[in-house]
Protein backbone atom coordinates (compact mmCIF):
# COMPACT_ATOMS: atom_id res chain seq x y z
CA UNK A 1 0.00 0.00 0.00
CA UNK A 2 2.65 2.30 0.90
CA UNK A 3 4.70 1.77 -2.53
CA UNK A 4 1.86 2.67 -4.82
CA UNK A 5 1.28 6.10 -2.25
CA UNK A 6 4.53 7.00 -2.97
CA UNK A 7 4.19 6.14 -6.68
CA UNK A 8 1.15 8.50 -7.00
CA UNK A 9 2.98 11.20 -4.90
CA UNK A 10 6.11 10.52 -7.60
CA UNK A 11 3.76 10.78 -10.83
CA UNK A 12 2.04 13.67 -9.11
CA UNK A 13 5.09 15.69 -8.49
CA UNK A 14 6.57 14.73 -11.68
CA UNK A 15 3.07 15.95 -13.63
CA UNK A 16 3.53 18.94 -11.37
CA UNK A 17 7.84 19.90 -12.77
CA UNK A 18 6.01 19.02 -16.54
CA UNK A 19 3.12 21.43 -16.36
CA UNK A 20 5.45 24.37 -14.83
CA UNK A 21 8.45 23.34 -17.33
CA UNK A 22 5.45 23.48 -19.74
CA UNK A 23 4.40 26.79 -19.08
CA UNK A 24 7.69 28.51 -18.54
CA UNK A 25 9.03 27.64 -21.61
CA UNK A 26 5.67 28.86 -23.26
CA UNK A 27 5.46 32.49 -21.66
CA UNK A 28 9.37 32.91 -22.22
CA UNK A 29 8.73 32.25 -25.36
CA UNK A 30 5.55 34.17 -26.32
CA UNK A 31 7.01 36.94 -24.06
CA UNK A 32 10.55 36.69 -26.43
CA UNK A 33 8.15 37.02 -29.60
CA UNK A 34 5.94 39.81 -28.93
CA UNK A 35 8.73 41.54 -26.90
CA UNK A 36 6.06 41.82 -23.64
CA UNK A 37 8.02 42.67 -20.43
CA UNK A 38 4.90 41.68 -18.74
CA UNK A 39 4.74 38.07 -20.34
CA UNK A 40 8.82 37.73 -19.62
CA UNK A 41 7.88 38.79 -15.94
CA UNK A 42 5.39 36.16 -15.83
CA UNK A 43 7.88 33.65 -17.12
CA UNK A 44 10.29 34.49 -14.34
CA UNK A 45 7.61 33.80 -11.80
CA UNK A 46 6.51 30.70 -13.72
CA UNK A 47 10.35 30.22 -13.27
CA UNK A 48 10.41 30.39 -9.65
CA UNK A 49 7.38 27.73 -9.78
CA UNK A 50 9.42 25.54 -11.64
CA UNK A 51 11.88 25.40 -8.81
CA UNK A 52 9.35 24.94 -5.95
CA UNK A 53 7.61 22.11 -7.72
CA UNK A 54 11.34 20.63 -8.52
CA UNK A 55 12.60 20.95 -5.16
CA UNK A 56 9.11 19.23 -4.38
CA UNK A 57 9.63 16.69 -6.74
CA UNK A 58 13.24 15.21 -5.52
CA UNK A 59 11.91 15.91 -2.14
CA UNK A 60 9.42 13.17 -2.71
CA UNK A 61 11.57 10.54 -4.30
CA UNK A 62 13.54 11.08 -1.28
CA UNK A 63 10.76 10.91 1.58
CA UNK A 64 9.60 7.58 0.13
CA UNK A 65 12.96 6.05 -0.05
CA UNK A 66 13.00 3.09 2.92
CA UNK A 67 14.75 3.37 6.11
CA UNK A 68 18.22 2.00 6.05
CA UNK A 69 21.25 1.99 8.53
CA UNK A 70 21.82 5.74 8.27
CA UNK A 71 18.36 6.52 8.50
CA UNK A 72 16.70 4.36 10.91
CA UNK A 73 13.38 6.68 11.03
CA UNK A 74 13.35 7.03 7.12
CA UNK A 75 13.66 9.57 4.83
CA UNK A 76 10.43 11.90 5.67
CA UNK A 77 12.37 14.85 6.44
CA UNK A 78 13.41 15.55 3.44
CA UNK A 79 9.87 17.14 2.79
CA UNK A 80 10.37 19.50 5.45
CA UNK A 81 13.72 20.81 4.11
CA UNK A 82 12.10 21.37 0.83
CA UNK A 83 9.60 23.07 2.30
CA UNK A 84 12.52 25.13 4.26
CA UNK A 85 13.94 25.81 0.47
CA UNK A 86 11.00 26.83 -0.62
CA UNK A 87 10.44 29.62 2.08
CA UNK A 88 13.47 30.57 1.56
CA UNK A 89 12.08 31.41 -1.86
CA UNK A 90 9.79 33.54 -0.31
CA UNK A 91 12.41 35.69 1.29
CA UNK A 92 14.65 36.13 -1.63
CA UNK A 93 11.25 37.45 -3.55
CA UNK A 94 10.88 39.63 -0.22
CA UNK A 95 14.65 40.79 -1.26
CA UNK A 96 14.05 41.22 -4.10
CA UNK A 97 11.21 43.94 -3.83
CA UNK A 98 13.59 45.70 -1.25
CA UNK A 99 16.29 45.97 -3.63
CA UNK A 100 13.80 47.60 -6.58
CA UNK A 101 12.64 49.98 -4.29
CA UNK A 102 16.48 51.31 -3.15
CA UNK A 103 17.24 51.18 -7.07
CA UNK A 104 13.71 53.37 -7.57
CA UNK A 105 15.35 55.36 -4.82
CA UNK A 106 18.42 55.53 -6.04
CA UNK A 107 17.58 56.59 -9.68
CA UNK A 108 14.55 58.73 -9.30
CA UNK A 109 14.68 60.13 -5.51
CA UNK A 110 10.77 58.41 -4.91
CA UNK A 111 9.73 54.97 -4.29
CA UNK A 112 8.62 53.15 -7.05
CA UNK A 113 5.90 51.98 -5.58
CA UNK A 114 4.36 52.12 -1.84
CA UNK A 115 2.57 48.75 -1.36
CA UNK A 116 3.29 45.21 -2.23
CA UNK A 117 0.72 42.30 -2.45
CA UNK A 118 1.64 38.88 -3.37
CA UNK A 119 -1.71 37.14 -3.84
CA UNK A 120 -3.29 34.80 -6.28
CA UNK A 121 -4.61 35.12 -9.54
CA UNK A 122 -8.58 35.51 -9.71
CA UNK A 123 -9.30 33.02 -12.67
CA UNK A 124 -12.48 31.81 -14.30
CA UNK A 125 -14.95 29.63 -13.92
CA UNK A 126 -12.68 26.64 -14.92
CA UNK A 127 -9.56 27.66 -13.81
CA UNK A 128 -7.84 29.44 -16.25
CA UNK A 129 -6.55 33.01 -15.94
CA UNK A 130 -8.58 35.67 -16.52
CA UNK A 131 -7.30 37.08 -20.00
CA UNK A 132 -8.27 39.31 -23.14
CA UNK A 133 -7.20 37.06 -25.74
CA UNK A 134 -9.44 34.24 -24.12
CA UNK A 135 -12.41 36.61 -23.69
CA UNK A 136 -13.12 35.63 -20.14
CA UNK A 137 -11.91 38.39 -18.41
CA UNK A 138 -14.67 40.76 -16.53
CA UNK A 139 -14.93 44.28 -16.09
CA UNK A 140 -15.32 45.38 -12.56
CA UNK A 141 -17.52 48.04 -13.28
CA UNK A 142 -19.47 45.92 -15.30
CA UNK A 143 -19.81 43.84 -12.27
CA UNK A 144 -20.49 46.90 -9.76
CA UNK A 145 -22.90 48.75 -11.84
CA UNK A 146 -24.89 44.95 -12.02
CA UNK A 147 -24.74 43.84 -8.53
CA UNK A 148 -23.01 46.69 -6.13
CA UNK A 149 -19.07 47.40 -4.74
CA UNK A 150 -19.89 45.28 -1.72
CA UNK A 151 -21.54 41.93 -3.63
CA UNK A 152 -18.05 42.29 -5.73
CA UNK A 153 -15.74 42.62 -2.43
CA UNK A 154 -16.98 40.12 -0.75
CA UNK A 155 -17.17 37.95 -3.60
CA UNK A 156 -13.49 38.42 -3.54
CA UNK A 157 -12.92 38.05 -0.02
CA UNK A 158 -14.40 35.03 1.05
CA UNK A 159 -14.33 31.47 0.62
CA UNK A 160 -10.56 31.72 -0.37
CA UNK A 161 -7.27 31.52 2.02
CA UNK A 162 -4.24 33.88 1.28
CA UNK A 163 -1.97 33.40 -1.45
CA UNK A 164 -4.32 30.90 -3.41
CA UNK A 165 -5.85 30.97 -6.54
CA UNK A 166 -9.19 31.75 -6.53
CA UNK A 167 -12.07 31.04 -8.95
CA UNK A 168 -14.49 33.58 -10.10
CA UNK A 169 -18.53 32.38 -10.31
CA UNK A 170 -21.14 34.33 -11.22
CA UNK A 171 -23.35 32.65 -8.57
CA UNK A 172 -21.02 33.97 -5.71
CA UNK A 173 -21.61 37.55 -6.84
CA UNK A 174 -25.36 37.44 -6.75
CA UNK A 175 -25.28 35.02 -3.68
CA UNK A 176 -23.03 38.21 -2.12
CA UNK A 177 -25.91 40.56 -2.48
Amino acid sequence: MQTDHAAAKNQAALASVLAALALTVLKLAVGLYTNSLGILSEALHSGLDLLAAIMTFYAVRISSRPADTGHPYGHGKVENLSALAETLLLFIICFWVVRMVFSGYAHTGKSPFHTVLIHGLVRDSQGRKMSKSLGNGIDPLEVIDKYGADALRLTLITGNAPGNDMRFYWERVEASR
